[in-house]
C-alpha cells in the first residue's frame, strides 16, 4: 500500500535534513497561513506546516506517491487541512495566492532537480506580495581537497587486473563522473572554500549554469579532485549545510575527480570553471581545472559526465523542430479515435488498416492500442 513512501525512507530518515526543515517552517509559518508545498512527496513537510499553524496546504505532487501521502494525512486526521493536487506544479492551477511556498528540490549539488525553475514558477504564480520561501536561499561553494579514500574507490581501482583480464579502460569513463561521497573525515581541505553561487530565491530571475573559482592553495599535499556542497537558509535561524564539516546527510557531498593525482605546494594556485548542463529532466556536468605555480601553467584537465546520444541532445535544443516517426502518427492517430464513441475493437480496426505493414492480424493491433492508452485512459 505505502510501496512509494518506503522509496522515500532515505530522505525521511536523515535527521539532519527533517529537524531543519521542521525548525525552519515551524519559524516561517505561522497561524492561520495558507501554504503551497511544491513537490511534497511522501507529505511530510506540509504536515509540517499544518503543525506549526497553516489553516490549508496545497501539496503539489506529480509522481504516484501522492495518493499514499493522502492516505497519511487522512490517518494522522490531517486531511481537512491539505488538499493534494497531482501534477508538475508549473502546470497546475491553486484555488488562491499563499502565504508560504515551501520547496525541498534540491538536488545533491543544488540544482539537479530543476530547482530553480520550480521555485521561480511558483514564486511568480502562487506567492502573495510579501510571501516568505522556504528555502529562501541557496549557496554552492567547491574546495580542492586531498582524498585518496575518495579518489581510490571512484578512479584508482580501475588501474588494476581483475581476475587477469585488464579493465584499465574503464578509468577513461570514471574520471568523467561526478560521485557523491561522504567526506566525513576521509578529505583534507588544500584551500579556503569558495562560494561560487548565492541564490536569492525571491530576487533571482535568471538560472546560472557558469560558475568560476579561484583558490590559493594553503598547505602541500595531493589534489584528488573538487568537493562540492551546499548551505541553504530555511528560516532566518535555521541554516541546512552539506559540508563535510557538518553532520552528514543523505546528500553527502559531490565530489568532481581529477584525471590524475597532482601535487600541489603551499601558494599554488588551482582555477576551475564549473558548467551545469540541463538536459530533459537531469543536469550534467563540466569541471575544467587548472593548476598553477608561480606563473606557469602544471597541470590542466577537461572532463563532462554528458555522455548522451546525439538523438538526445538534438531533441534537448530550444529550437529544434521535431517531426513524428510512423511510430508517432500511429500513436497519435489511436489517441485522435479515441473519442469515447469508438469502441477498443474499432479503433484497433482502424489502426489494422492503416498500418497493414506493421499489424498483420487484429490481435497484434489490439495489442499495441492497448498499450498506448493504457497510461492515458480513464477507467
Amino acid at each position: 500500500m505505502f510501496e512509494r513512501v518506503f522509496q522515500h525512507k532515505t530522505m525521511l530518515g536523515d535527521q539532519v535534513r527533517m529537524e531543519a526543515y521542521r525548525k525552519g517552517i515551524h519559524e516561517v509559518v505561522k497561524e492561520g497561513d495558507v501554504v503551497a508545498d511544491i513537490g511534497t512527496g511522501s507529505g511530510i513537510l506540509a504536515f509540517f506546516a499544518v503543525q506549526a499553524g497553516a489553516r490549508k496546504v496545497y501539496a503539489v505532487e506529480q509522481d504516484g506517491i501522492i495518493d499514499e501521502a493522502e492516505k497519511l494525512a487522512e490517518m494522522s486526521g490531517l486531511g481537512e487541512k491539505i488538499v493534494f493536487i497531482k501534477g508538475k506544479s508549473d502546470r497546475v492551477e491553486l484555488p488562491e495566492k499563499v502565504n508560504v511556498i515551501i520547496s525541498e528540490l534540491i538536488g545533491y549539488f543544488g540544482l539537479e532537480e530543476n530547482l530553480l525553475h520550480f521555485k521561480i514558477n511558483a514564486r511568480e504564480r502562487f506567492l502573495k506580495p510579501k510571501g516568505r520561501l522556504v528555502p529562501a536561499w541557496l549557496e554552492l561553494y567547491l574546495v580542492p581537497v586531498e582524498s585518496e579514500v575518495i579518489w581510490r574507490k571512484n578512479i584508482g581501482l580501475w588501474n588494476r587486473d581483475y581476475y587477469g583480464f585488464d579493465f584499465s579502460p574503464v578509468r577513461d569513463y570514471a574520471v568523467s563522473q561526478r560521485y557523491l561521497a561522504d567526506g566525513t573525515n576521509k578529505v583534507v581541505h588544500l584551500a579556503t572554500p569558495s562560494m561560487i553561487s548565492h541564490i536569492d530565491f525571491y530576487e533571482i530571475e535568471k538560472i546560472p549554469f557558469v560558475f568560476e573559482a579561484k583558490f590559493a592553495i594553503s598547505k602541500k599535499g595531493s589534489f584528488h579532485g573538487l568537493m562540492g556542497y551546499f548551505r541553504s537558509g530555511l528560516s532566518p535561524n535555521v541554516v541546512l549545510s552539506t559540508s563535510s564539516e557538518e553532520p552528514v546527510t543523505h546528500w553527502e557531498q559531490t565530489f568532481f575527480p581529477m584525471e590524475d593525482m597532482i601535487l600541489v605546494d603551499e601558494d599554488d594556485e588551482v582555477s576551475c570553471k564549473i558548467k551545469a548542463i540541463p538536459q530533459m529532466n537531469t543536469v550534467f556536468w563540466e569541471w575544467r581545472t587548472s593548476v598553477n605555480r608561480k606563473g606557469k601553467k602544471t597541470a590542466e584537465f577537461n572532463q563532462s559526465n554528458l555522455h548522451i546520444s546525439k538523438e538526445e541532445l538534438v531533441m534537448g535544443r530550444k529550437g529544434f523542430k521535431p517531426v513524428l516517426s510512423q511510430d508517432g502518427e500511429m500513436l497519435r492517430r489511436v489517441l485522435e479515435l479515441c473519442d469515447g464513441k469508438r469502441s477498443m475493437g474499432e479503433i484497433s480496426e482502424v489502426i489494422m488498416a492503416d498500418y497493414p505493414e506493421k499489424y498483420g492480424n487484429f490481435k497484434d493491433a489490439m495489442q499495441a492500442v492497448v498499450g498506448i492508452l493504457q497510461p492515458v485512459v480513464k477507467i
